[in-house]
């Protein structure tokens, strides 16, 4: 049986050959179904493409909004544990209210059955003195609640990859501002990492320094200058101009001195200034409340005679005394000089030639 069926495909095979060797195959029909078999291949991966930015598109997005849904939950789960201490205190200060509530009328019953001056002296007193005691407690409360909770986030800053965006939302929300050097110490050892953050962050962690001037903040404001770090440049001019600059200024000369570029940080001082202080046109601070001190701070450098000395042989940034030259005729306090009258005034394009400089006694 076996080999008769392999007789008949055999002689299957032969015929269907023979019948192919006998009819002309006509070569378009199958050229034309390739064409449109690759027609639809090109189709399907245009739609596969298509779907595939479509895909990255809501990847991208997705990924957006879990950034976002951190930063919301750190900032519910701060919120929720200084209300859960609120909610706890205010539990025991409805359990006070309601015992004085019940009580404040049963002294009254035996005020009216018994009158006692004595009794009614004292509960009057009581009165009074129970809501401030309540009110003084949860201040105190919270305040000791926000130190353990600052000093705790600080800590994290010398983790390799702490939650900077989570430590500054707590020191924008929180009132707490009682820095010591040990906290001030911790910040200023995060910032010389010039880890990159968003600027205002970054501001917040400067604030901390800036707030309380102390022997740390001085250090680190000092040696960012020191080290040429761009990082923090404008941060460190601004504090040791700022605050208590006559301190400072020693510091400054020796460095405006020792620089190539002396009129350059002495004019970036200037700027910081008068942006600050004083005004500039078409600036947001044209009218500020201390722009006598931003004025009397300006002279201070300006009329100093070791800075002009030392800058008497470095190149002038004739392009930025013109500036300085044209607020002049706003603020004529500035010609008035000792740097206006030996590098700006009558310089021509920038100010005065070494030659011609005023004498420095």
């Amino acid at each position: 049986m076996k080999y008769i069926y392999i007789t008949l495909f055999v002689l299957l095979i032969f015929k269907a050959t023979a019948h192919c060797q006998t009819q002309e195959v006509d070569p378009n029909p199958f050229l034309q179904n390739i064409e449109n078999l690759q027609e639809r291949v090109f189709a399907n991966e245009t739609k596969i493409s298509l779907q595939d930015s479509l895909l990255r598109s809501l990847e991208a997005e997705n990924s957006t909004l879990r950034a976002k849904n951190e930063i919301l939950t750190n900032t519910v789960d701060s919120n929720n544990s200084i209300f859960g201490g609120i909610s706890a205190y205010f539990s025991v200060i409805s359990i006070l209210v309601s015992v004085i509530v019940i009580g404040i009328p049963v002294f009254n019953y035996f005020l009216v059955i018994k009158p006692n001056q004595n009794v009614r002296e004292k509960l009057e007193k009581l009165e009074t003195e129970i809501p401030n005691k309540l009110e003084q407690d949860f201040g105190k409360y919270l305040e000791g609640f926000e130190k353990r909770k600052a000093k705790e986030l600080l800590r994290t800053l010398d983790e390799e990859m702490p939650n900077i965006e989570s430590i500054a939302n707590f020191f924008s929300l929180s009132r707490y501002s009682d820095f010591d050097d040990e906290d001030q110490k911790m910040v200023a050892t995060f910032l010389e990492r010039e880890i990159k953050m968003n600027p205002l962050d970054e501001a917040k962690f400067h604030h901390i320094l800036k707030s309380r001037p102390s022997s740390v903040t001085d250090s680190f404001y000092k040696g960012v200058l020191e080290k040429k770090s761009k990082a923090y440049y404008k941060h460190a001019l601004k504090y040791l101009t700022e605050v208590e600059p006559e301190k400072h200024i020693n510091f400054l000369r020796l460095l405006i001195g020792a620089s190539p570029n002396g009129h350059d940080i002495l004019l970036d001082i200037f700027d910081e200034l008068m942006t600050t202080f004083v005004g500039k046109p078409l600036s947001l601070t044209f009218i500020t409340t201390k722009k006598d001190f931003g004025i009397e701070t300006i002279k201070l450098f300006f009329n100093d005679k070791e800075i002009c000395e030392a800058l008497k042989d470095k190149n002038l940034p004739t392009t930025r005394l013109k500036e300085v030259k044209n607020l002049s005729t706003l603020n004529f306090w500035l010609k008035e000089t000792l740097y206006y009258k030996n590098f700006i005034n009558d310089g021509g394009a920038g100010g005065a030639k070494t030659a011609d400089m005023i004498r420095i006694d």
